[in-house]
């Protein structure tokens, strides 16, 4: 018999599984790659040379058909996962109670109480201390509200970095979908392929009861149960890759929604809010 002979990426004579540059995430439709690549690779040279290297008889050979971007799917999983729960250097939560504290502080009555009219009742020793006790306190303020704005900064540039490593996982993670897509297309071609052998050997037995044939088919048999069994372990990595693509692409929105925040909110507020500090204790 005419083994199925086995070279596993990255060894000498191995095809090397190409992957086409992926769009941007915002145009990426998952499903419509899948869909796409079962239509146009099927029964392509590219597929045919994978199923060349499954060697039916060595099932160990068959335990790593597509092990390598399986694997590397997973890891994008744990990359991802890691990236959700890594501490930040500024605790966005922390700093906006700082801030609600800080607008709780500012106290317009208190100015309006002690507008020019009071003034001209009080002694002008009262009145100096009553205006410099209330500068200082607004003056804390404004530094106050400097602090908040580098650490805003800061979380800003976090959300940035955050980004950018976001669009490599991405990148990644669409190219080790693709590679295992294309090791689930020549699994399941070289079980079609495995099943016909099968058949052959077996009218070739009817016909000659040869008992080599029969521990051929038994070996044959044990093969195609393994590969099956492969192939569904590389669907389920599928399923994978299809979830924590999405999920890249939300993180990085969620993100960009912060950034937004941080940019019209907080970065162009605290600088008016300061202006009306200023403006309210000038009277």
């Amino acid at each position: 018999p005419m083994p199925i002979e086995l070279e596993l990426p990255g060894m000498p004579g191995a095809p090397t599984p190409t992957a086409a540059a992926p769009p941007e995430p915002e145009e990426y439709n998952i499903q419509m790659e899948r869909r796409r690549m079962g239509e146009t690779l099927v029964g392509s040279n590219e597929i045919d040379a994978l199923v060349s290297t499954i060697n039916a008889y060595d099932t160990a050979t068959i335990l790593e058909f597509g092990g390598q971007p399986a694997k590397e799917v997973a890891r994008c999983s744990d990359k991802l996962l890691n990236s959700m729960s890594a501490p930040t250097a500024v605790d966005p939560g922390l700093m906006l109670a700082n801030l609600g504290c800080i607008m709780n502080t500012f106290d317009v009555t208190e100015i309006q109480l002690l507008n020019k009219k009071s003034l001209l009742l009080m002694s002008s020793s009262l009145q100096q201390k009553k205006l410099d006790q209330m500068l200082e306190k607004y003056r804390r303020l404004g530094d106050e509200l400097d602090r908040i704005q580098v650490h805003l900064k800061q979380y800003e540039w976090e959300l940035r970095e955050t980004n950018k490593k976001m669009d490599d996982l991405f990148y990644a993670n669409v190219n080790y979908f693709q590679q295992l897509v294309k090791y689930i297309l020549a699994g399941e071609q070289g079980l079609q392929e495995l099943e016909q052998h099968i058949a052959a050997r077996k009218a070739e037995f009817e016909l000659t009861k040869d008992p080599n044939l029969r521990f051929d088919i038994e070996t044959l048999e044990q093969s195609y149960r393994v590969l099956q069994r492969r192939v569904e372990d590389l669907r389920l990595a599928e399923v994978v890759a299809m979830q924590s693509i999405p999920s890249v692409k939300l993180v990085q929105n969620g993100n960009l929604d912060m950034i937004r925040k941080i940019d019209s909110a907080f970065l162009v507020t605290l600088p008016v809010f300061k202006q009306a500090l200023t403006q309210a204790v000038m009277f």
